[in-house]
């Protein structure tokens, strides 16, 4: 951090307009109003402008690299368990089962907050789960499970969990970090699971 004009900020800000951060808040714009028309576009694109000019935001190098093909399987994968559970919640409220409920703490490999909260919170969009604490110190989720029979018990839930983390580290993680976490890509293309 830096002192300027008496008030800390950090000390490398990015002083221009991105791209992906435009087209970003504009999609964020977007499906808040819901519409495409042009004055909602063009009103978005300002808003978008305007926020990285007033907000600059800090440099944050190696945090992001997008792999397309994992981040399509990421984002299919979601929307599969978003179905399939919605409809096992569904099931179960409409019929009635008697059901076994539980919280169950579920190891990451990451401690890295935003990796983290990007787990958590595809996890806790999911219905039947929802994360009640994230503990960086001891890189784990706690999930509080409405069946637990119907996510293979408690290492079903652990194996769901490590399941999306992967598919979220391999999405958006640089390359340290997948080395970090052991699922760097060997020189054949598979992914070590160390």
């Amino acid at each position: 951090l830096c002192q300027r004009s008496g008030v800390l900020m950090p000390a490398k800000v990015r002083r221009h307009v991105s791209f992906s951060m435009t087209a970003w808040l504009l999609l964020v714009w977007l499906a808040v109003f819901g519409s495409l028309d042009w004055l909602v576009i063009v009103g978005g694109l300002l808003v978008a402008v305007g926020v990285q000019i007033v907000f600059p935001l800090p440099i944050m190098p190696n945090l992001w690299h997008l792999r397309p093909v994992s981040f399509i399987v990421l984002a299919l994968r979601f929307l599969y368990d978003l179905i399939v559970a919605g409809v096992q919640v569904s099931w179960l409220v409409v019929s009635g089962h008697p059901h076994e409920d539980g919280i169950v703490k579920c190891p990451v490999r990451s401690d890295n907050p935003v990796y983290m909260t990007m787990v958590a919170a595809m996890t806790s969009m999911v219905p039947g789960t929802i994360v009640v604490e994230a503990s960086r110190t001891e890189k784990a989720l706690y999930l509080h499970v409405l069946d637990m029979k119907t996510h293979g018990g408690i290492e079903g839930v652990r194996k769901e969990v490590s399941a999306q983390e992967k598919r979220v580290l391999l999405a958006f993680a640089p390359s340290k970090v997948l080395r970090e976490t052991g699922l760097a890509r060997s020189r054949r293309g598979k992914v070590s699971t160390v």
